[in-house]
């Protein structure tokens, strides 16, 4: 009988053993589900960490306050490329008025913006002579619409220089976006600990890094936008020239024989435009050459008729001088 009640004491002593080993390890169990490091909720159980160790825990490895300058380049099939345009022209034309008319047409027609423009010179001068005007803009056309309007522009004008480039910017664009969402992160978890924090202290950390995460997102936010707008839209530089006639546009080198004939034909285009400006002149000094002449004729009459006088005096001197010596 008395080994039977040890027998159930020990099985007691044993199964109260079993009971508490159970309920110690499933406490373990409890704390470490509870408590992450870096966490801001099972921080409040444990000693209040720095704010450096709390950004540790949200970014791990990466640092997101000094964000890397070498973007890698994103898979071109799972992205679309991100391309800036950029154009520049030089043109002329032989009726400027009505070329200014219409690039300002085609600008409106394929749904774009005059970014800038100045216009100088004029026609004619005070004095009627001919000087010629010129046109510069910057406008921004539609992507889509580019090769459309300098189409336009080309069978308008006639095309001097004519220089593109392409900048591919989808690495910068794209490692922009990942940033953002990893500020757009930590923003989050930044305001959850600034919510949860419990000291003065530790409040102004948070908030101050919140503050600069802030401000990062606002100017990479910025980029984003200017990135964008400058894919959507193209940019062409335009100068249009007034001229009375067109530049030859020479494909190859000269020989020496067109070298030649282009010297006698420009050397014959020089004299009859000599001329043409002498003749301009000439014309606007004929009042001016009226007067001197008039002026010349008046005192040539009244020279002779002085001299004349003269000539008769001493004629008649002469004579009366005769006349006594006899």
């Amino acid at each position: 009988m008395k080994k039977i009640k040890v027998l159930s004491i020990l099985m007691c002593v044993l199964l109260t053993a079993t009971l508490l080993a159970s309920c110690a390890a499933k406490a373990d169990a409890d704390f470490n589900e509870i408590y992450r490091p870096g966490d801001a909720m099972a921080d409040d159980m444990m000693e209040k960490p720095s704010i450096e160790e709390s950004f540790d825990g949200i970014k791990g490895d990466a640092s997101i306050s000094t964000p890397s300058t070498t973007p890698s380049a994103p898979d071109s099939g799972d992205y679309e490329r991100k391309i800036i345009k950029t154009v520049s022209i030089t043109a002329e034309t032989k009726s400027f008025d009505t070329a200014v008319d219409a690039i300002n047409g085609y600008v409106s027609s394929y749904g774009g913006y005059v970014q800038s423009s100045e216009l100088s010179g004029k026609s004619l001068d005070f004095y009627g002579r001919y000087y010629e005007r010129n046109a510069s803009y910057t406008v921004r056309i539609p992507a889509e619409n580019l090769d459309a309007f300098l189409g336009d522009v080309g069978k308008m004008l006639n095309i001097v220089n004519n220089h593109g480039t392409i900048d591919d910017v989808s690495p910068q664009y794209y490692d922009i976006v990942s940033r953002l969402e990893t500020l757009e992160t930590e923003k989050q978890a930044l305001q959850k600990m600034y919510e949860q924090a419990d000291s003065i202290d530790y409040m102004l950390q948070v908030q101050q890094r919140l503050y600069d995460v802030i401000e990062e997102i606002e100017a990479y936010t910025t980029k984003l936008n200017y990135y964008n707008n400058q894919v959507a839209y193209s940019t062409v530089h335009l100068r249009v020239d007034e001229v009375v006639e067109y530049t030859e546009i020479q494909e190859e080198p000269e020989t020496y024989g067109e070298r030649i004939a282009r010297a006698f034909t420009e050397s014959w285009k020089d004299f009859a435009e000599g001329c043409r400006d002498f003749s301009v002149d000439f014309v606007y000094a004929i009042p001016t050459l009226l007067v001197i002449a008039i002026i010349g004729a008046a005192v040539t009459v009244i020279v002779i008729l002085i001299v004349r006088a003269d000539h008769k005096k001493r004629l008649a001197k002469k004579a009366k001088n005769e006349t006594k010596a006899e």
